[in-house]
């Protein structure tokens, strides 16, 4: 009985023991991991890249549209909402006469900032890629806006072709832009759904200044010459005033290139603007271009015609639904790259977009001109 007093005595003690040592023990609290930081300096959606003090932005969409025409002569595909120069005719061919043309899109969008000893650093990369989902043609849409083709590919050999392009890659400090950009032209637009004549060139590089003064700013770019191969390069200065409701602005561009006959050369110039009015529902615009000398074929500035004119206006029926309608002239147009004509053209446009949610729309958007010509695209669009 004393033994087995003793024992039990022992094993309480030696519990005692354990759970006093086990109450001195201290297990540390994990360390909060912080993954992402948000970024509210740089605006919204950015976030710290972890381990430095630059911030990103990554955004982007996927695109499906339907191109149909009612005069597959005329007929012109877009990159988005670039228009593509020279397009190849005979998309898909109806028996009618009429064409079509399925195509998509995809856009990756990398925005990178940071504070600096000189002020904000901004950095910017854009891959786009897109292609047609067509079985009679082989050519797609990012290399016809590049003007390249492969002739040795048969016409049924690829079904939605497809290819990648960088079309922006700039750096901004301090109101100072140096990289690949659009032009500081083509930033000014007028005619809402019907912008057919008012079009400029493909993306190109800029060295860039915009100084800002409140409701006014200044931009003065020295641009990429795509129409000379000589080393001077187009000069566009552009001045914008936006008081409240109420924005305007105006462009001129300057560009020296080499003509025909060899040798020769001319300076080409051209001038634009437009102004808009916000009246809350909705805003109403009209803008204005003109070609300096009318050689619109030779120059990324200047279009067809000596004169476009046009007009638009949005109507923002609900809080998911926008109405749009424009209206371009384009007057005098050129019948040779060095000769003005007397022909004036008209075009008319509307649009409906819809938020079918907060990241998917779609589009309609009806295009009519004076050659009863009709055109119509239906678009997708889901953004990130």
């Amino acid at each position: 009985m004393k033994t087995k007093s003793l024992l039990l005595g022992s094993a309480a003690a030696m519990m005692a023991v354990t759970t006093a040592n086990a109450a001195d023990i201290i297990i540390p609290e994990p360390e909060v991991v912080e993954y992402v930081r948000v970024c509210d300096a740089a605006g919204e959606g950015y976030f710290y890249i972890p381990g430095s003090e630059t911030c990103l932005r990554i955004s982007g969409y996927a695109q499906y549209e339907m191109n149909f025409d009612g005069n597959d002569e005329n007929f012109v595909p877009t990159v988005g909402n670039d228009v593509i120069a020279n397009p190849t005719p005979s998309i898909d061919i109806l028996d009618n006469g009429d064409a079509y043309d399925k195509a998509w899109e995809a856009r990756l969008l990398f925005e990178a900032w940071r504070q600096t000893e000189l002020g904000e650093l901004t950095t910017v990369l854009r891959l786009t890629a897109g292609g047609d989902i067509d079985w009679q043609s082989n050519v797609n849409r990012l290399d016809r806006f590049l003007g390249q083709t492969d002739a040795n590919v048969t016409d049924i050999d690829i079904i939605g072709a497809r290819d990648l392009m960088v079309d922006r890659a700039y750096f901004e400090l301090a109101g100072l832009r140096i990289g690949l950009d659009v032009s500081l032209w083509d930033t000014i637009g007028f005619g809402g759904p019907a912008d057919a004549y008012n079009v400029g060139g493909p993306v190109t590089g800029v060295v860039r200044y915009t100084a800002d003064f409140g409701p006014a700013t200044f931009a003065l770019s020295l641009e990429e010459d795509t129409s000379s191969a000589d080393y001077l390069p187009a000069a566009v200065a552009s001045v914008g005033f936006a008081p409240g409701d109420f924005s305007a602005n105006l462009a001129v561009a300057v560009q020296h290139v080499d003509v025909v006959p060899a040798g020769a050369d001319r300076t080409l110039w051209g001038v634009k603007g437009n102004a808009s009015y916000d009246f809350g529902p909705g805003a109403i615009g009209a803008g204005f271009q003109y070609s300096g000398n009318g050689w619109g074929d030779l120059t990324m500035y200047n279009t067809s015609y000596e004169w476009v004119l046009g007009a638009d206006v949005t109507f923002d029926a609900t809080e998911a639904l926008e109405l749009g309608l424009g209206f371009q002239y384009g007057i005098n147009e050129a019948t040779s790259p060095i000769t003005l004509g007397t022909d004036d053209d008209w075009i008319i446009g509307a649009l409906a977009s819809y938020d079918i949610t907060e990241t998917l729309n779609t589009n309609l958007r009806l295009r009519y001109d004076e050659d009863d010509d009709w055109s119509a695209r239906l678009r997708f669009r889901s953004s990130f």
